[in-house]
């Protein structure tokens, strides 16, 4: 019944609607990476322990670890936790819910807003200068433009003539991303740009020629997000400036990343920036513990203000297209393994096992608006008059070789179970080390 402007549920829808609310909490609990008990970290013998790889999760044989629930379970709770979020009650009790929170926040504006904005801190004048205000951040585009762009600057006056990519200085890779921009196209101004002197290239350098403001054409545009990422809209540079492992080992990127966590103390600001890991190599932990490391990024004074995110990007697809891996357990493989490895003895990955405390979580990231089914189908793999035995398995990761990227939720409960069992471990071997899991979306698409 209505009474106002309100749905007034009887006692036995809103008995059900309380079932329902229980259950979904139960099922957080079951899923949550819970924070286990401080303990001091030890160095248990590692002998007799092996670290592999069965159905997509990796495991360490010689140590009792704590079950985790299956693919198949994981997707009936998931089904039927959306069952419960489309439910007309259930979504009647919600909307009630968040109606009460904002007449609690607008009471609360009325008594302290006052107080809260005297707090301010002061803002530059500059909107090229303003911080980013996000709980997703990716640390090639932390900075400022405005740090960018002086930053650039800077290295062009100081080392034009360095030789950042192979062949290639600063300044000529500077020039030729001004001579490709559209107000450069003719052959007259090409040609002007080619001749300018160090002093004349500065002048061209600003925030109109730097490209990497985001914009009302980056809402919804993958495309164009992605492409704002490349200063003067030159991929090359992005690999200068923007890469940890380049042609310099990411010098100029761990330089930038300073200066950036620097601004965070004189902006009173804290981060959780996220680097990248494909999955393309069981190399990639190494070089990125590396350069971390080499810059000191894994210190006191860098994680005072900053702690580091790992961003697992969803394009096992094209990965699988190109050759890179040959099924979905070997980009599996190649992002857990060697975090089991260093879990088990550090010895064996040492540059990782010195920067991981400074590390709290994973994101999983990708382009939002594909269309994505809630859970994995035969279908997506084999079409509808294509489907295998139905007894046979031929979702899991070791049998997923086609160039067919999995659903979001694919994702999630794979790299879920692996960070469950890479915690169990560290805690079962004293190692003080934790990650959680913390999925990026919301963005775009489907609203699952």
């Amino acid at each position: 019944s209505l009474r106002g402007s309100e749905l007034v549920l009887s006692d036995a829808a809103t008995s059900a609607v309380r079932s329902n609310m229980a259950w979904c909490m139960r099922a957080r609990m079951k899923y949550a990476l819970r924070q286990q008990g401080a303990r001091e970290a030890c160095d248990p013998d590692p002998h007799g322990l092996v670290v592999f790889m069965i159905d997509g999760i990796v495991s360490v044989v010689g140590l009792d670890t704590a079950d985790i629930p299956s693919r198949k379970e994981f997707q009936k709770d998931l089904v039927e936790l959306w069952r419960v979020a489309k439910h007309p009650d259930v979504k009647a009790v919600a909307m009630g819910r968040l109606r009460k929170l904002r007449h609690k926040f607008e009471s609360y504006i009325l008594d302290h807003g006052g107080a809260e904005v005297r707090e301010l801190p002061a803002i530059h004048k500059d909107i090229y200068s303003v911080m980013k205000v996000d709980n997703h951040i990716h640390l090639a585009a932390a900075m400022t433009p405005r740090m960018l762009l002086d930053f650039i600057k800077e290295k062009v006056r100081n080392e034009g003539n360095r030789e950042v990519a192979p062949g290639r200085t600063l300044r000529s890779l500077i020039k030729d991303a001004l001579q490709d921009a559209p107000s450069n196209k003719n052959e007259q101004q090409g040609t002007a740009v080619d001749d300018l002197d160090c002093d004349e290239i500065l002048q061209m350098l600003h925030m109109d020629t730097l490209k990497t403001t985001a914009g009302d054409n980056c809402f919804h545009q993958f495309d164009n997000f992605n492409d704002s990422y490349n200063p003067l809209g030159c991929g090359v540079l992005r690999s200068v400036f923007l890469k940890t492992s380049n042609f310099m080992g990411g010098e100029y990127f761990g330089s930038l990343t300073k200066r950036t966590i620097k601004s965070y103390e004189e902006n009173n600001t804290y981060a959780e920036m996220r680097l990248s890991i494909y999955g393309k190599s069981t190399r990639e932990w190494d070089d990125l513990a590396k350069w971390v490391k080499a810059n000191g990024l894994h210190k006191q004074e860098a994680t005072s203000r900053n702690m580091w995110m790992v961003q697992i990007p969803r394009v096992y697809g094209a990965f699988c297209k190109a050759g890179l891996v040959g099924n979905f357990e070997d980009l599996l493989s190649n992002i857990f393994v060697p975090l089991m490895e260093a879990a088990v003895d550090p010895s064996s990955h040492p540059e990782l096992a010195e920067v991981l405390p400074s590390f709290v979580g994973v994101d999983c990231v990708d382009d939002e608006s594909i269309p994505d089914p809630l859970t994995a189908r035969r279908s997506q793999l084999y079409g509808e008059g294509n489907i295998p035995d139905p007894k046979e398995d031929v979702l899991r990761p070791e049998a997923w070789s086609q160039a067919e990227n999995p659903p979001y939720s694919y994702y999630c409960y794979y790299i879920y179970a692996n960070l469950k069992r890479f915690n169990d471990v560290c805690h079962k071997l004293r190692r003080p080390w934790k990650l959680s899991f913390r999925p990026h979306s919301g963005e775009a698409g489907e609203v699952h």
